[in-house]
């Protein structure tokens, strides 16, 4: 029964990632345009900065990617290390930290 339940809730975490992937783009082109002042079509200025970030998001894309590659592998020894409750409270730290680092 618990096995079910563990699958199901990765087949909609799977499903909701799937879902997430086609917008990732577009936060590059976001960065390059709001967050650096950017314009693809801009004079060669506007046109360099909006690549500035859009490299730049490319690479927090990337470096996003490898830490979540990594951290799937890690899961399983974490919970058998610090048990059910400290890696619940672990999870719950993260996305707080998270949460302040997009709120700056």
């Amino acid at each position: 029964m618990v096995i079910l339940l563990l699958f199901t809730f990765l087949y909609i975490h799977i499903t909701c990632a799937f879902v997430m992937v086609p917008f990732f783009p577009f936060d590059t082109d976001w960065m390059g345009r709001e967050v650096y002042h950017g314009d693809p079509k801009g004079d060669a200025n506007k046109v360099q900065s909006y690549d500035e970030g859009v490299r730049e998001s490319a690479f927090g894309l990337l470096l996003n990617s490898v830490v979540l590659g990594i951290s799937s592998f890690l899961i399983k020894p974490m919970c058998q290390w610090m048990g059910s409750r400290g890696f619940l409270i672990f999870v719950f730290a993260k996305f707080a930290g998270y949460c302040f680092h997009i709120s700056i």
